[in-house]
């Protein structure tokens, strides 16, 4: 998809069209559209949406869904090339059977509370059907301790903890902060020595950088999203409607 700027201009040009339209319907019956002067049909059209706002309004509403459906369309195009390398990729925590059919990648962040709030869903799943692995991206997004939390789980990997730091640091209530993480990496039993070392080392950093950049070609703007089968969500479902994507992606397979 083209650039914000070219998108506004394709706006602004879209409106323009629909509004001369508009203005040489009204006027054509009144006189000749080629006797129009330019500051003539700027005041139609200035008059015409001071009676009818809902005009643009309409207008600002199609281009938006027809924008959205494009992002949509260019999101489904880039997961297909990426998904093979993201199923194959050693770089993501895995939880459930790592052999699993059904693979489901979660991005999330630990600011975030509807993450929070998917949880015991993703784990009710992980518990209940061996036939599906999740692979989790740290997507720290919402505020730089979202970054700290992010590391700390990544090295809490190294040191082979990660579902346990990572349940732990999910249903921590309040919120979070530098001291809170390294309290509950304590809780759960790791090296906190160790765990800071490992947090600002090039793999966790690279880790962290290069989930931004799956996210970005994704679109994904925002957590959680899911990629269940080859569909992505964005945003906290049920889990029904969890379970029904990941019994779609089965009967796929």
């Amino acid at each position: 998809m083209g650039s914000i700027k070219s998108r506004l201009f394709n706006l602004t040009a879209a409106s323009a069209i629909l509004l001369s339209s508009t203005a040489f319907a009204m006027t054509a019956h009144a006189q000749d559209i080629s006797n129009i002067t330019k500051e003539q049909l700027e005041e139609i059209i200035h008059n015409y949406l001071m009676e009818n706002p809902e005009v643009m309004i309409r207008s600002l509403d199609a281009y938006y869904q027809e924008q959205e459906k494009l992002a949509e369309a260019e999101s489904a195009k880039t997961l297909e090339g990426l998904l093979p390398a993201i199923k194959e990729s050693d770089e993501y925590p895995v939880a459930g059977n790592p052999e699993g059919k059904v693979t489901m990648v979660e991005f999330f962040d630990y600011n975030c509370g509807y993450c929070k709030r998917v949880l015991p869903q993703v784990n009710n799943i992980i518990e209940d059907d061996e036939d599906v692995r999740v692979l989790f991206i740290e997507l720290p997004i919402l505020s730089p301790t979202s970054v700290i939390a992010a590391k700390a789980a990544l090295a809490a990997d190294m040191q082979g903890k990660y579902m346990d730091f990572h349940v732990a640091m999910m249903s921590a209530r309040g919120g979070i902060t530098e001291k809170r993480v390294f309290q509950v990496a304590d809780s759960v039993g790791l090296d906190v020595d160790k765990l800071k070392v490992d947090m600002e080392s090039e793999e966790v950093t690279g880790k962290i950088s290069r989930n931004r950049q799956v996210a970005q070609m994704l679109n994904l703007s925002g957590t959680p999203a899911f990629i269940i089968g080859d569909e992505i969500v964005r945003g906290a479902i049920g889990e029904d409607a969890m379970r029904g994507l990941v019994e779609k992606a089965k009967e796929e397979s």
